[in-house]
């Protein structure tokens, strides 16, 4: 009886009570973008909607690949991360400084655009991955007698403290959830949602060049990463995406894949949309009470339970989105994290 009471719960108490299976996205699919690929060019600048041509594998055969966005604005990819870089009249700004040794060949490719030192480092959020190599951009700063300006918001600024200080703390910090800073005369914005990626991850637009910095939320050319970019909060994950289409820009430095456009947003909210959708359908059609067995523990019967609809929902979203590049790499571990966001929200 006890069985029956369980399977009860869980199925009327959440599934009914909590109204899974968000209403259905309309059915005409989203296809792949007819989108121009073009050779990388430091010289050219990129048409708003092009895509720079070559695999992850084919562009990181090279040291760096320089992708000029704008007449001061560079997309720079060092191993699988970026940068904008901005040159200015006395200086270059830089932002984000990727880890693992890659800020020397950042520094070699900004040689190829100018002699100008790098005078300003800004931080998007404060994961490592993205930011330690500026300990990097400090020590050539120091090395050649010049200060090293580092802007980031004051969540990041708390964030670097909370986490030991680990990297340069900023020397400016700006405003949560909007505030600016100048570079050189150019106006830079600064927003920074509270919950999504982390607490603090910003998106950084320069007005006057409609270039947009936002890392790990969209990943131009390919689903993205696991978990959803490891998102502390899938919910403000979802929101600050859609946030990114009330900016107006032209070009996205996303941290990683490609450069991108806002038809890239809009895609990563149809795949979540469909996700949460079909994860809704596939708990509503999976009955919990075959997964509880003797000799076994609750773990267990969760696990099964939670495995049977990811089963699902990865067969559900297969006819629509198997044909973007890293479905099978990613698709489980999407379908798991919605299933504990469902579960619990």
């Amino acid at each position: 009886m006890w069985k029956n009471a369980l399977t009860v719960l869980l199925l009327v108490g959440l599934w009914s009570g909590l109204g899974w299976g968000s209403p259905a996205l309309a059915e005409d699919a989203r296809t792949i973008a007819t989108t121009e690929l073009v050779a990388p060019s430091p010289n050219t600048p990129l048409k708003p909607g092009q895509w720079i041509e070559g695999t992850d594998f084919e562009r990181v055969q090279r040291p760096f690949t320089i992708q000029r966005l704008t007449e001061r604005v560079y997309w720079v990819e060092v191993a699988g991360y970026e940068s904008t870089v901005v040159v200015g009249d006395q200086g270059v700004m830089v932002i984000d400084a990727p880890c693992c040794g890659r800020v020397p060949t950042y520094l070699a490719a900004i040689r190829e655009l100018t002699d100008l030192p790098v005078t300003t480092l800004v931080y998007s959020h404060y994961h490592l991955d993205h930011v330690a190599g500026a300990k990097e951009y400090l020590s050539d700063a120091e090395s050649a007698g010049r200060s090293l300006r580092i802007v980031a918001n004051r969540t990041t600024g708390a964030q670097i403290e909370k986490f030991g200080n680990k990297i340069p703390a900023p020397t400016e910090l700006v405003s949560v959830p909007r505030g600016t800073f100048e570079f050189e005369g150019r106006k830079v914005v600064m927003g920074t949602p509270s919950t999504g990626h982390t607490i603090d991850n910003s998106w950084i637009l320069l007005e006057e060049d409609r270039v947009l910095h936002s890392v790990d939320l969209v990943h131009p050319g390919v689903l993205e990463f696991m978990n959803f970019g490891v998102a502390e909060d899938l919910d403000g994950y979802e929101k600050s995406v859609r946030e990114l289409l009330t900016l107006e820009w032209d070009f996205l430095c996303a941290g990683h894949s490609n450069v991108g456009n806002q038809e890239d947003v809009q895609l990563v909210l149809d795949y979540v949309a469909d996700i949460r959708r079909y994860t809704g359908q596939a708990m509503g059609s999976t009955e919990f009470q075959p997964f509880v067995q003797e000799g076994t523990i609750f773990y267990e019967w969760i696990a099964g339970f939670r495995d049977a609809v990811i089963d699902k929902t990865v067969s559900l979203m297969r006819p629509r989105w198997a044909q973007y590049t890293g479905f099978d790499v990613v698709i489980r571990s999407h379908a798991e994290r919605m299933f504990f966001e469902t579960y619990l929200h």
